[in-house]
């Protein structure tokens, strides 16, 4: 298939990753934990000085990637425009399901006990009758059972069903966000569905600092393996670090690093999993002079793996956390102006694309894509690679995938996205037209 192109891209690229990583070699995104001088049952934490951090060192691999999908793009001058490919695509005389009725889950008693927070994202079909059907678990970060009690009480929830037409239908793609923390607050109102707080004590602060005091050492011998390039091992430490008891600081800190190591070792799937892990709910866990990064971060490893979706949501909340980070000039900033090109182009898109197993799901190893065009097919497929389910807003798409075959979103369908699963490791191209 041949792709069109646009000129000068190439070069705006080049200076842009230059520039990530000349800022980023005399500073490292790891280095200091902050520890609260905060009382509890197991003991007291200390205070470590805070030292100067700017940003995650660059990876030429980005160009690789983008040149290997046989776009290029141009750039404007001023800053980069809010990208369509972040916006919900609307479904004519369609009105979302509403929430009824959503008790709150309750805060596992061992969860209490270790100061263990978490987060969990379940997805799930609210039907025309207002109940809730087929709920997946999406992806979760905390103790097992913060998940089990997730799942327990969100399928118990009632809404008002979604309508098109004044017609009650079934809403795909219901997302709820359910986030177990330590912090003064109630639980969120009624008439909210996609983002649920669990309080405990309503007298504690919210902390962005480390409170467990099995934390910091562990941290810092991974971030010493990384600082010797020591890659794989620096992984096998913050991975087991996630399994300890944590807060959300503490778990965003250890996936931020995570998704570190594994950039350096190229595995941008990996690195990209653990990246949202680390800026959840616009990155609030993290201080505030770490977020911009983490962010940029972020948006890079989207890039890298196809998802120019979420890379353009990523470029919106940086916006809004840092306007220095976002300014014109900036290396996010070009990045943005090169997606809204590709956006703009109406050129075959072509994402490679491999399957990654994603850690504690359980799941097949998958790759998730929002759509950005209507029509679809695959290329270079692997063996491995099985299947595919298109979930969209009004409709949902389940088939074998097939390098022969094209498909066509209809055109109610609203926002769509695409997951693949197989095995671990296998590759494919997904072409959009």
């Amino acid at each position: 298939m041949q792709v069109r192109c646009l000129p000068r891209f190439i070069d705006d690229l080049t200076e842009a990753y230059a520039y990530l990583t000349e800022r980023t070699r005399a500073d490292r995104l790891l280095d200091d934990v902050i520890v609260s001088p905060y009382s509890f049952t197991r003991g007291v934490c200390y205070v470590s000085p805070e030292l100067n951090i700017v940003s995650h060192r660059a990876s030429a691999a980005l160009s690789v990637t983008l040149l290997s999908l046989s776009v290029l793009f141009c750039t404007t001058e001023g800053r980069a425009a809010p990208s369509a490919a972040c916006s919900d695509a609307g479904i004519s005389g369609f009105i979302p399901a509403k929430i009824e009725r959503n008790p709150s889950p309750r805060y596992p008693k061992n969860a209490l006990i270790d100061y263990n927070e978490g987060w969990v994202l379940l997805e799930y079909v609210v039907a025309k009758d207002g109940t809730i059907r087929d709920p997946v678990l999406r992806d979760a970060m905390g103790p097992s059972d913060l998940i089990d009690e997730a799942m327990r009480v969100v399928p118990t929830w009632k809404f008002m069903p979604a309508t098109r037409g004044g017609v009650s239908v079934d809403e795909y793609r219901k997302r709820t966000e359910i986030v177990y923390r330590y912090e003064s607050g109630t639980m969120s109102p009624t008439g909210q569905h996609d983002y649920v707080v669990v309080y405990v004590h309503p007298a504690s602060p919210r902390l962005q600092a480390s409170t467990h005091d099995g934390f910091a050492r562990p941290f810092k011998r991974g971030n010493d393996l990384y600082n010797e390039k020591k890659y794989a091992e620096a992984i096998q430490v913050f991975e087991a670090l996630l399994g300890e008891r944590l807060n959300l600081y503490e778990r965003s800190r250890a996936s931020l690093a995570l998704a570190m190591a594994y950039s350096e070792l190229g595995d941008y799937a990996r690195a990209f999993h653990y990246s949202g892990h680390a800026t959840i709910r616009n990155a609030e866990n993290l201080e505030q002079r770490r977020r911009a990064d983490a962010l940029a971060l972020r948006m890079k490893l989207a890039i890298q793996n196809g998802a120019f979706a979420e890379a353009a949501c990523v470029f919106e909340v940086l916006s809004s956390v840092d306007a220095a980070a976002a300014a014109p000039g900036t290396a996010s900033a070009k990045m943005m102006t090169a997606i809204n090109a590709v956006v703009g182009n109406a050129a075959p898109l072509e994402i490679p694309a491999k399957l990654a197993a994603v850690p504690y799901l359980g799941e097949p190893a998958g790759w998730q894509h929002r759509m950005l065009r209507t029509n679809f097919s695959f290329s270079r497929v692997q063996e491995g690679v099985k299947t595919f389910r298109l979930t969209c807003t009004g409709t949902v798409l389940e088939a074998a995938v097939d390098d022969e075959q094209q498909w066509n979103i209809p055109p109610l369908a609203g926002t769509c996205v695409l997951r693949v699963t197989g095995t671990p490791g296998s590759a494919f191209t997904l072409v959009e037209e």
